[in-house]
């Protein structure tokens, strides 16, 4: 699980490195598909988690 965490982290920060990026040239931030994406798998475990206890 720890090298899960660290490519979240990863991706994460390359996410918002983009997202910089896009706000420097479109004045505009779309995160990315697979940051949407990890972002709802994390929330759906919390969510399966809680529910589960």
């Amino acid at each position: 699980p720890r090298g899960n965490w660290l490519q979240l982290r990863s991706t994460g920060n390359l996410s918002t490195y983009n997202c910089q990026l896009l706000k420097a040239s479109s004045k505009k931030c779309i995160p990315d598909p697979i940051a949407i994406a990890s972002l709802s798998f994390l929330t759906s475990v919390i969510i399966f988690s809680k529910s589960r206890v």
